[in-house]
């Protein structure tokens, strides 16, 4: 009889991202992270004012050409 072992999953990190924007896209693209881990957010506009908003969490930000801003 076969036993079902769930993996554990990683311990939480602090991750720190930046995330560029410019006209119809963001780099990186899709951002993959951990349940549990602290993220530390830096965004970059390569041309034009972007906004950026991560649906169901308190996150929503004008971010201007080449002016850092951090969350």
């Amino acid at each position: 009889m076969g036993a079902m072992v769930t993996p554990k999953p990683p311990d939480p990190q602090e991750r720190q991202i930046t995330i560029r924007a410019r006209q119809y896209a963001y780099d990186p693209a899709i951002l993959r992270v951990n349940q549990g881990d602290t993220l530390r957010l830096s965004f970059i506009s390569e041309d034009v004012v972007h906004g950026f908003f991560l649906e169901g969490h308190d996150l929503d930000v004008k971010i201007f050409p080449l002016k850092p801003e951090f969350q």
